[in-house]
């Protein structure tokens, strides 16, 4: 994840994280150009094409630890998909922080 400040831009991440503009449009869901300072992006460092990843909304879990339970019922997403896409242990039970949520990925004409 990358918190967007001042004068940065899509070109400046896909050179700094060696991807590319399209890769990062295409796993931000429901990303909208100009981005705003504070925003958070998903990166996804050296991926050069879109592959299997889904689209994902980066989310702040705001209170100081979560149920990994809550946030799945919440945002209707799988709590295994949490567990994969955040790199976190099986046994993870609380959370605190940014994460990553997976969206279906949507057909395209």
């Amino acid at each position: 994840m990358h918190r967007v400040t001042g004068g940065e831009s899509l070109n400046m991440y896909a050179d700094k994280y060696f991807t590319t503009v399209d890769v990062i449009e295409a796993i931000n869901y429901d990303l909208t150009l100009p981005i705003h300072d504070g925003g958070v992006l998903a990166i996804a460092p050296g991926l050069k094409q879109i592959s299997v990843l889904p689209p994902f909304e980066t989310y702040e879990v705001s209170a100081p630890t979560v149920s990994l339970e809550s946030v799945a019922a919440k945002l209707s997403v799988a709590r295994e998909a949490l567990l994969q896409y955040n790199d976190f242990a099986a046994d993870c039970r609380m959370l605190s922080g940014w994460v990553l949520i997976p969206h279906p990925r949507t057909a395209t004409p």
